[in-house]
């Protein structure tokens, strides 16, 4: 029984390992990816120009959530990222979410621009952007509650607790054959004895 669970056991913490190593990638890889695919998305908007030459104003913040809003009229706006940074100056990004555990760490992502306000350009994630944000819950197992935090617990330690059943089934199973071994060496010197005894008596 105790060999049945831990081969049960085994192949569970197998699989949440081998889950772990393919997030654990992918986050490791995922600020580079992201900032790549956000350089290239930059790029491929027209240049913005100006009558006189002169950058305006930027518009407020407010104008920009509005716009946001009404972009992402079903989603949650919780962050805009303001001009200067990696989408330069000339635009906010913003950013909206699902509601729920899971499937809220995917954002949804809009270019408005700095000084109107008006929407630049909506952002269709590709594939690979999209596994980045699904592996941050599943890396960290913080989207099921306490329950699956127990899950990922159980797996996170059964690693080493797998060292110490397998430490002790092997004792089992070696001292097993040991006892087998010099059970069968007995019964062939029993076994021997006996033909030797016979051979005597049939000599005589």
């Amino acid at each position: 029984l105790l060999a049945d669970w831990h081969k049960l056991v085994a192949i569970g913490t197998l699989a949440f390992n081998l889950l772990m190593a393919v997030t654990g990638i992918l986050l490791t890889l995922g600020q580079l990816l992201i900032n790549i695919y956000s350089y290239s998305v930059i790029t491929s908007l027209e240049p913005v120009e100006f009558p006189n030459g002169q950058a305006p104003a930027v518009t407020s913040v407010d104008n920009i959530v509005t716009t946001a809003r009404e972009t992402f009229p079903d989603k949650n706006v919780r962050w805009i990222s303001f001009p200067g940074q990696l989408q330069g100056d000339h635009h906010y990004v913003a950013f909206a979410y699902e509601e729920g555990q899971f499937f809220s760490r995917i954002p949804y992502v809009a270019l408005l621009n700095a000084y109107d306000g008006q929407l630049a350009l909506t952002v269709d994630l590709p594939w690979y952007i999209t596994m980045i944000y699904i592996a941050v819950p599943l890396h960290f197992g913080d989207f099921g509650g306490l329950p699956l935090r127990i899950v990922y617990a159980f797996f996170g330690l059964s690693a080493g607790a797998l060292s110490v059943t397998g430490f002790f089934m092997y004792g089992i199973k070696y001292r097993r054959r040991r006892r087998e071994k010099a059970a069968l060496a007995e019964a062939v010197s029993v076994a021997a004895s006996n033909s030797k005894a016979g051979d005597r008596e049939y000599a005589n």
